[in-house]
């Protein structure tokens, strides 16, 4: 499917699957389901097991390539893949234009190249991300140079309420050396990551993190735990003219990490041939480590951040269904996370009084009236559990006629981890749906609104080119 650049598209309920696309065909290599040069809305649709494929260039966007404005609400992008002899970006959905996501699922979507970056969503330099209570799951990259399992940024992006987990790059050893690879996220832009939980990422080299920044970091009242090897890298790489790698963590949970919690490190590339500066700022109400070790290697802890002497069942629970649209690390009863931050720091943006779930912040959970009732990490702890304030987050203005309204995305139950398994093929090539694929994590759904149309694929919407 092509959207043009005049063009202004909704789909709702609806089904892509098998598109792909081939340099060698003569076609435009980015975007196997769909294209998008214009505006386009995706509401409650599946965008699955597409292809973008390039036997002698680079290929992006297996299931989405975003050039104009996208927004995608409670929707599925699963098991799309882009296979490249150079570069491979972004087999989900690859943005060079502005995307926000909304209540969905971002899963199972694979790269395969010399260099790959980004397997569930890659947002280019030019390009701005939003991603709102959504779970990117189960992504993976496999190259010489793998970037972001999950997510890889070279633009700006925000992480609000969301959910980055099971996802996984690996790098293969090239000319006898090992690649750090970062299985969550990877960031080359600017990325501000807020109320959010990073877990059970994979990666390998030495220094492999769930997240690894050369850039400009913020992470916010998140909780990054369950990772393996690292849980951050403060790293560099020469960018824009700057040298120096910054990474800022406020009022956030790193503990329980394979190997270490956070690394900095100063100089990037073979034989240390790039010189550059990373940079961690901390001492703002962060907890380091567990059973007092801290697992920080080359910074020193603020005075204001702790190294609990406690083992880390007594900090955080198993990852599990707290309520609200994302799943959470929630507190034990006197875990050293409750009560530790002002309340003026979680009542102001960008927390805004809540927490992942949507649930109110500053909830006294100590049981002592205080100046600091906000808790640290992505959860806030709460002695009578209330009702899900709304998740505040900015409006989206569209040009196109159609009204959306966004359903929040059902919500798996139990106590254990999640785990990845493929959303069922779908039939035919571009097909209407009562309802969205189960995932291995969600309950009934509700059935949607009936079809208005159903459209088969290829689709162009207005002329590519004009």
């Amino acid at each position: 499917m092509a959207v043009g650049p005049k063009a202004n598209l909704t789909i709702n309920n609806v089904v892509i699957t098998g598109g792909y696309i081939d340099t060698a065909e003569g076609g435009y290599y980015y975007g196997g389901g769909i294209l998008n040069q214009g505006t386009i809305i995706i509401n409650g649709a599946t965008i699955a097991n597409n292809i973008a494929y390039a036997s002698d260039e680079d290929a992006g966007g297996g299931g989405i390539f975003n050039d104009g404005s996208a927004f995608i609400i409670d929707s599925i992008i699963a098991d799309n893949q882009a296979f490249a002899y150079s570069v491979a970006c972004g087999a989900g959905i690859s943005n060079d234009g502005d995307l926000t996501i909304r209540d969905s699922l971002i899963s199972g979507n694979s790269l395969n190249s010399k260099y790959s970056t980004g397997g569930g969503i890659y947002n280019q330099f030019s390009g701005t991300l939003e991603v709102t209570n959504s779970r990117v799951m189960g992504n993976s990259v496999l190259s010489y140079y793998s970037e972001g399992g999950g997510i890889a940024n070279s633009g700006d992006a925000k992480i609000y309420g969301s959910l980055i987990i099971n996802n996984q790059a690996e790098s293969i050893p090239y000319y006898y050396e090992q690649y750090n690879s970062s299985g969550g996220i990877f960031n080359w832009g600017q990325i501000h990551i807020i109320n959010s939980t990073i877990a059970g990422n994979e990666s390998n080299g030495p220094d492999g993190a769930a997240i690894m920044n050369y850039y400009k970091a913020t992470i916010i009242n998140s909780t990054i735990s369950g990772n393996n090897p690292v849980g951050i890298s403060a790293t560099c790489r020469p960018h824009l003219g700057s040298s120096v790698g910054v990474t800022q963590i406020q009022q956030s949970i790193v503990s329980g990490n394979a190997n270490l919690e956070i690394i900095v490190r100063d100089t990037f590339g073979h034989d240390n041939e790039w010189q550059c500066e990373g940079q961690l700022i901390i001492d703002n109400h962060n907890i380091f480590g567990r059973s007092g070790i801290s697992g920080v290697d080359g910074a020193v802890i603020g005075a204001s951040d702790l190294v609990p002497a406690v083992p880390l069942s007594a900090i955080i629970r198993p990852l599990a269904d707290n309520g609200g649209p994302t799943w959470t690390f929630a507190l034990p009863p006197n875990s050293p996370a409750i009560d530790r931050v002002s309340n003026n720091s979680c009542t102001a943006a960008p927390i805004n009084g809540i927490d992942q779930r949507g649930f109110p912040r500053n909830q006294n959970g100590a049981g002592g009236s205080s100046q600091t009732e906000c808790d640290i990490g992505a959860f806030e702890f709460q002695l009578v559990q209330p009702t899900a304030t709304p998740t505040v987050t900015p409006t989206t203005t569209s040009t196109s006629t159609a009204t959306v309204t966004a359903t929040p995305s059902p919500t798996p139950t139990g106590t254990q981890m999640p785990t990845l398994e493929p959303s069922p093929t779908p039939t035919g090539t571009l097909e209407s749906t009562a309802e969205p694929s189960p995932t291995a994590t969600q309950t009934q759904v509700a059935t949607p609104p009936a079809l208005d149309w159903v459209i088969f694929v290829p689709v162009v919407a207005a002329d590519l080119w004009n």
